[in-house]
């Protein structure tokens, strides 16, 4: 009950991390090799890094467009176009772009606390007091130090600007 796609995938999988070592060995890190892919095709790298590297063109062409990485968490536009990181217009659906990049920032505030001391409460955006979420963390869930330079470079401010002010326009 193998299909050619599935035997593709057991192949690569097997492969990949053969691959991440002899890039490892030569002085490069996947992620390294990844950057350079930003602004090209993306193939070749896993899936959470596939995820994150196209966030990353879609926050870079938000940013051509309003001048700034403050996306509202309801961005009209079902994607934004990576490959002429121009934003369609005539999309219906709502962007989660914004959703992601408030993803991004509560992640590099985990990892801020976690650096210094796990909090015994968090308050969440409702001002309502949490446990914090101290386990070990998965890939999606994980915000590297490569990850939180791209971020940086692309001009990503960790702390939002959007909380006072409105989103109208966008």
């Amino acid at each position: 009950n193998f299909s050619l796609s599935t035997l593709e995938r057991k192949v690569s999988s097997f492969c990949k991390p053969m691959d991440n070592r002899l890039m490892t060995r030569q002085g490069r890190t996947p992620f390294q090799a990844a950057r350079r892919l930003m602004n090209t095709e993306i193939s070749g790298i896993n899936r959470y890094e596939r995820h994150f590297l196209e966030r990353c063109r879609e926050l870079k062409a938000f940013k051509r467009k309003f001048g700034d990485c403050h996306v509202p968490k309801n961005m009209k536009a079902s994607s934004l176009n990576s490959n002429t990181d121009k934003i369609s217009s005539n999309e219906y659906d709502f962007c989660s772009l914004g959703r992601w990049v408030k993803e991004q920032r509560v992640l590099y505030r985990t990892n801020k606390e976690n650096e210094d001391g796990c909090p015994l409460h968090v308050k969440n955006e409702h001002g309502i007091d949490r446990p914090p979420s101290c386990a070990p963390t998965s890939p999606t869930t994980t915000l590297t130090e490569e990850r939180t330079q791209i971020l940086e470079e692309i001009g990503l401010e960790w702390e939002s600007k959007l909380r006072f002010t409105s989103n109208k326009g966008r």
